[in-house]
């Protein structure tokens, strides 16, 4: 569409979570063309999305931003973190780091429920630990665990979606010249959790599953 048709001074909008180097081609190349371009990966899964309460991360010309901003909290998101007159590729480093957040989470509470169970403790009482002590998606990712629904879940974060995300966070972090070994462990887990499912049936909690096998194989 690009190539072929008039895009000048219409707004488009990068929603997806695609590597920063991707970002920045797709935006010259609109810009180039008189578009105008804003980079906004989101977070939330879909129902987040169809109750509106999505969190934007957006980067570009601070003009396209203020365009979007009124279709966007209270409408299709419930905050914003903007990158106003910054490359585009900002939002998609940021949205990689704040993924991070969501796969460190699942591995410690993978590992601490393993443990517990290994221990003689009840899991149940890591989940209620973790609803007291932290709630949040630390409660959302325990519970899919401990009941399994990471398997039959209708609209899951798939793992070969999570697998990308992954290997998209490394990139970064190898770039920066870091070695983020939450991540590395966590893609370990993941491998394996895809061995056992296809990479669409199950979601990234699956790497519950992963620990739990790796415990009876060490």
């Amino acid at each position: 569409m690009v190539q072929e048709g008039d895009v000048g001074e219409k707004l488009f909008v990068e929603c997806s979570t695609i590597s920063p180097e991707l970002v920045d081609k797709i935006a010259k190349l609109m810009i180039d063309r008189g578009a105008e371009f804003v980079s906004s990966p989101v977070f939330g899964p879909p129902q987040m999305a169809n109750s509106g309460k999505l969190i934007f991360a957006t980067a570009g010309a601070k003009s396209s931003i203020e365009r979007i901003r009124p279709y966007i909290k209270d409408v299709m998101g419930r905050d914003e973190i903007s990158f106003e007159d910054e490359p585009h590729r900002s939002a998609s480093r940021f949205k990689l780091i704040g993924n991070a957040f969501a796969l460190n989470a699942i591995t410690q509470l993978s590992e601490s429920l393993t443990l517990a169970e290994k221990s003689a403790i009840n899991p149940a009482m890591v989940k209620r630990f973790a609803d007291i002590m932290y709630g949040g998606i630390y409660s959302v990712y325990s519970g899919r665990m401990i009941s399994g629904e990471y398997w039959t879940r209708s609209e899951p974060y798939a793992s070969h979606i999570a697998m990308k995300d992954i290997k998209h966070l490394l990139g970064l972090g190898q770039e920066a010249n870091m070695e983020l070994k939450n991540a590395q462990i966590g893609l370990v887990y993941l491998k394996m959790a895809m061995e056992k499912s296809s990479g669409d049936q199950a979601d990234i909690n699956a790497i519950y599953s992963a620990v739990r096998k790796a415990r009876t194989s060490s």
